[in-house]
C-alpha cells in the first residue's frame, strides 16, 4: 500500500528482551501477542476515586465515587479527548449513559462538560449541562447531553465527566458508559461577507485559498499567514498571483524567491507540514508549459529553524510559448497536524531583471466595507479579527453613532431566521443590533430591536451569549430583510463573524467524532508498542477515516473493525497502527499471524516504510483486495522516481502473490526476510517471493531503518469501492506480531 508521506513520530521507546531464534541469525526485539490484560480505561485520565467495572448498560462501565458532605472539590471524573476535527462554529453535542448506584443520592449531581482548547492546551470555553442523580428513575439508565459552538482558535476538544457528590452523609456513586459525540455544521448563511474577508486575503492583487490572511504581525510587521487544518490530507493554503511577462524572451531564465518562517509557538517541527513556493511559467490560455518549486524548510528533511527567516529560490528556463507566470506560496498540510507558516519579501525575475508583482508588502486594501452601508467612523481592522483577514472597527464619537449595514434577498417565508454576530469592545457598553423586513414593494413589514451589553477592555462575545438567541420569524410577505449593527454612545467596537442563517435549511447530517473506548470495554493497543492514527487519508483514493476507536484488544488478540460509520466527510472508519518511533531497523524479520477481512472493497496491509520519511521504498509484506479474497500479494517498491511517475510506473517494482483458502476465518503466518543480500517473503512458513538474485538487484535493497504498518484501508484505485456484498462490519484480526533484528552476517 503506497503513500507518500507517513504518519506522525512517537518518541517513547518500547523496551523488549531480546531472544536469540534458533538460527542465530534472529534476535527478537518486539513481541506483541495481545495477551496481557490492558486497562479499558487507559485513553482517559481519571481523577478522584474511579474504577472500571464489567456490569455497566452493556459490558463494561467506569464507577465514579465521591463521599459527601466534605470541603469541595469533593468530586471524582474522567476526560476524555475526542478525535477527529472541528472548525469554528460548527456545534459538538456529547451524550452519555448513567446510573446512580446505591441509596439516596442526596443533592449529588453530574455534569458532563465540553472543553474547547487552544494549540498551547489552554482553554478557550467550556459548555457543561448538570443533572441531579435524583433525576434517576428507580435506578434505571438515563442520558445526559451537553452541546457546545466551536469558538475560533480551536485546536481539541476534551469530555469532562464529573460526579460532584454535595452536602449530606454517605457516599454517592454512579455507573457511566457509552460517551458518543458528533458534530453539526450551522445553517448555511445567507448574508456572507460577514466575516469581512475578500478573496484576496487581505493582501490586494493576490487571490487566496483556505487559510491564507495577510496580517499586520506585532512582531513581524505585514506578513501572510498559512495554516491548517483540513479534514482530507494533503489540503493547502495560500496565495497566487499570475504576473503578466513583458518582452519574454524564451531561454532565458526566470527566477522567484521567498522567505519564509514557523514561529516556536505555532511551530511545524515534529510534524509532516512544510511551505512551497512553485513558479509556473504559462501560456496564453493559462495552460502550465514548465514549472519548478522549492521548500524553505521540511520537517521530513532536517530540523526546522523557528523564529527565523529562511529564504527559498527557485528557477527554471522560460519555454516558448510563455506569456505570463503564475506565483504560488502555499502551506501544505499532509495529514492533520498543526502548525503555521509566515511569508515575506516575494520576487520574481526574468534575465536579470525584476519583474514587477503586484503588492509584494501585502499591503491591506483600502480602508472599506465592500457591500456594506456605513455611517459614522468605520475602517477595516486586520489585526484583532476574530477570524479571516479582518473585522469591521465601529468608532462613535462626538454624537455621530457608526454603524454599518446589509440587505440580503432569498429569505424562505414562514421560516425562522437566526442573526450571529460576535463583537469585541475596546471602550464602551454594547451595540444595538436591528433586523428589518420589507415587502417585495419596498414596504416595511417591521424592525425588531436587540440590546446586546459588552464589557470594555477587549475579548471576543457572541450575540447569544451576551443577549440570548436572536431569533425572527420571516413574514409570509417578506422579499428581503435588512441587517444593522450600530454602536450608539461613545467608544470603539470591532464586529466579526455576521450571519443571518434560515434555521429551516440546517445541514441536519451530523457526523461522529471519534471516542477512544466510550464503552470502557475490551483492551486498547499498548502505547508503548503501537501508535494509532486519527485522520482522513486518501494517498490511493480510499475512502475511510483513520479512527482511533476502531481498534481493540479482546481475547488476546487486536480487532481492526471497518464500518459503515460517517466521520468528518467520510462515510466509513477503520484503523490504521504503526510502529513509527517505537521500532524502527535496518534489516531484519517481521513475523504477524492474521485473518483477512476478504468482501468487496476491503484492503487489508500489512507493510515496511522508512523512518526518515522518504518515499520509496516500500516493503509490502502482504496485501489483500476484497475482489480476490483467497490471494495475498508480497511487492517491493524502490527508486528514485521522475517525470512524476511511480514505481509500478517505471518498472522499479518486484512483485508476486500467493493463493490459499479462506484469508479471512483462517489463520496465516506472514513473514518477510530483508538483509543486505535479498528480501524473502513467506507464507505459513513457505517461500513464497524473493528478491535479490542477482546482482542488479541487490543494489536495490534499501539500507535505511523502516517501520511497521497495519492497517485496514477501504475502497482505493486497487479494490475498488465497497458494494452491496461488502460485509459489514468487517474485522482484520492480528493474533501476534514478532520482529527480529539481523545479528547474523547477512542474508
Amino acid at each position: 500500500m503506497s503513500v507518500l508521506i507517513p504518519v506522525l513520530i512517537l518518541s517513547s521507546i518500547c523496551s523488549i528482551p531480546e531472544t536469540t531464534s534458533a538460527d542465530d541469525r534472529w534476535q527478537l526485539v518486539f513481541e506483541d501477542d495481545f495477551s496481557a490484560r490492558t486497562d479499558p480505561t487507559a485513553d482517559w485520565t481519571r481523577f478522584g476515586d474511579t474504577s472500571p467495572q464489567t456490569r455497566g448498560r452493556e459490558g463494561g462501565g467506569l464507577l465514579l465515587t465521591a463521599p459527601a458532605g466534605q470541603e469541595p472539590p469533593s468530586y471524582s471524573g474522567a476526560v476524555n479527548r475526542l478525535g477527529g476535527s472541528v472548525a469554528t462554529d460548527q456545534t459538538v453535542t456529547a451524550s452519555l449513559a448513567w446510573r446512580p448506584i446505591g441509596g439516596e443520592p442526596g443533592d449529588a449531581r453530574l455534569a458532563l462538560k465540553l472543553e474547547f482548547k487552544d494549540r498551547e492546551g489552554g482553554t478557550i470555553d467550556v459548555a457543561e449541562n448538570q443533572v441531579p442523580l435524583s433525576d434517576a428513575d428507580s435506578g434505571d439508565w438515563g442520558t445526559i447531553e451537553v452541546a457546545g459552538r466551536v469558538p475560533a482558535e480551536t485546536d481539541a476538544v476534551d469530555v469532562a465527566v464529573v460526579i460532584v457528590a454535595g452536602g449530606g452523609e454517605g457516599v454517592r456513586q454512579v455507573m457511566i458508559d457509552d460517551l458518543v459525540a458528533f458534530t453539526t455544521p450551522p445553517a448555511p448563511d445567507l448574508l456572507g461577507k460577514g466575516g469581512f474577508e475578500s478573496n484576496d486575503g487581505g493582501a490586494p492583487g493576490w487571490s487566496a485559498f483556505n487559510n491564507a490572511v495577510a496580517v499586520d504581525h506585532p512582531e513581524r510587521g505585514r506578513v501572510l499567514k498559512t495554516w491548517g487544518p483540513y479534514n482530507e490530507p494533503y489540503g493547502g493554503s495560500g496565495l497566487e498571483q499570475i504576473v503578466p511577462l513583458k518582452d519574454v524572451r524564451p531561454g532565458s531564465r526566470i527566477s522567484a524567491g521567498v522567505e519564509a518562517m514557523t514561529e516556536r509557538r505555532d511551530s511545524i517541527a515534529d510534524t509532516d507540514n512544510f511551505p512551497v513556493i512553485r513558479l509556473e511559467c504559462r501560456a496564453a490560455n493559462g495552460r502550465p508549459l514548465a514549472h519548478a518549486e522549492g521548500r524553505p524548510f521540511d520537517p521530513n528533511r532536517g530540523d526546522i529553524p523557528e523564529d527565523e527567516w529562511v529564504r527559498s529560490d527557485v528557477s527554471l528556463v522560460v519555454p516558448d510559448g510563455t506569456t505570463n507566470a503564475k506565483l504560488i506560496l502555499v502551506f501544505i498540510q499532509p495529514t492533520t497536524a498543526k502548525g503555521s507558516v509566515l511569508w515575506r519579501n516575494p520576487a520574481i525575475s526574468m534575465g536579470g531583471e525584476m519583474v514587477d508583482v503586484a503588492n509584494p508588502e501585502f499591503t491591506a486594501r483600502d480602508e472599506t466595507l465592500p457591500g456594506w452601508l456605513t455611517t459614522g467612523d468605520v475602517t477595516i481592522a486586520t489585526r484583532d479579527q476574530r477570524s479571516g483577514a479582518g473585522a469591521a472597527r465601529l468608532v462613535t464619537r462626538d454624537g455621530q453613532a457608526a454603524s454599518i449595514g446589509r440587505s440580503v434577498t432569498g429569505v424562505g417565508p414562514g421560516s425562522t431566521a437566526r442573526i450571529e454576530a460576535w463583537f469585541s469592545a475596546e471602550l464602551g457598553d454594547g451595540v444595538v443590533v436591528d433586523v428589518e423586513q420589507t415587502a417585495s414593494d419596498g414596504t416595511s413589514l417591521g424592525v425588531l430591536s436587540r440590546e446586546v451589553p459588552l464589557a470594555s477592555g477587549g475579548g471576543w462575545t457572541s450575540l447569544e451569549s451576551a443577549a440570548g438567541p436572536f431569533d425572527v420569524r420571516i413574514s409570509p410577505d417578506a422579499a428581503a430583510m435588512a441587517l444593522r449593527i450600530t454602536l450608539p454612545e461613545e467608544g470603539t467596537i470591532l464586529v466579526d463573524d455576521v450571519s443571518i442563517r434560515d434555521l429551516a435549511t440546517v445541514d441536519q447530517a451530523s457526523t461522529s467524532l471519534p471516542v477512544r473506548n466510550p464503552g470502557f470495554e475490551g483492551g486498547r493497543p499498548d502505547p508503548t508498542r503501537w501508535v494509532v492514527s486519527d485522520g482522513a487519508w486518501s494517498h490511493n483514493g480510499e475512502l475511510q477515516y483513520y479512527s482511533p476507536d476502531a481498534v481493540r484488544i479482546e481475547d488476546g488478540r487486536m480487532l481492526i473493525t471497518a464500518d459503515r460509520r460517517r466521520i468528518g466527510d467520510r462515510e466509513y472508519a477503520s484503523a490504521h497502527l504503526t510502529t513509527q518511533g517505537i521500532q524502527e531497523q535496518t534489516y531484519g524479520r517481521w513475523e504477524i499471524r492474521a485473518k483477512l477481512p476478504g468482501s468487496q472493497g476491503m484492503w487489508p496491509a500489512i507493510w515496511l516504510l522508512p523512518e526518515d520519511g522518504s518515499w520509496p521504498p516500500e516493503i509490502d509484506i502482504i496485501e489483500l483486495v476484497g475482489k480476490e479474497p483467497n490471494r495475498v500479494h508480497h511487492s517491493f517498491h524502490w527508486g528514485p522516481l521522475r517525470d512524476g511517475l511511480l514505481p509500478w510506473d517505471l518498472n522499479q517494482t518486484s512483485t508476486d502473490h500467493h493463493d490459499a483458502e479462506d484469508y479471512a476465518s483462517t489463520w496465516h503466518d506472514f513473514a518477510v526476510e530483508w538483509t543486505p543480500e535479498r528480501i524473502t517473503w513467506f507464507v505459513d512458513g513457505d517461500e513464497t517471493h524473493r528478491f535479490g538474485r542477482v546482482s542488479k538487484q541487490r543494489e536495490k535493497i534499501p539500507d535505511k531503518p523502516m517501520y511497521l504498518i497495519l492497517n485496514l484501508a477501504i475502497g482505493g484505485f486497487w479494490p475498488g469501492p465497497p458494494g452491496d456484498a461488502t460485509r459489514w462490519p468487517s474485522t482484520m484480526e492480528i493474533d501476534s506480531v514478532r520482529i527480529y533484528r539481523l545479528v547474523g552476517d547477512g542474508g
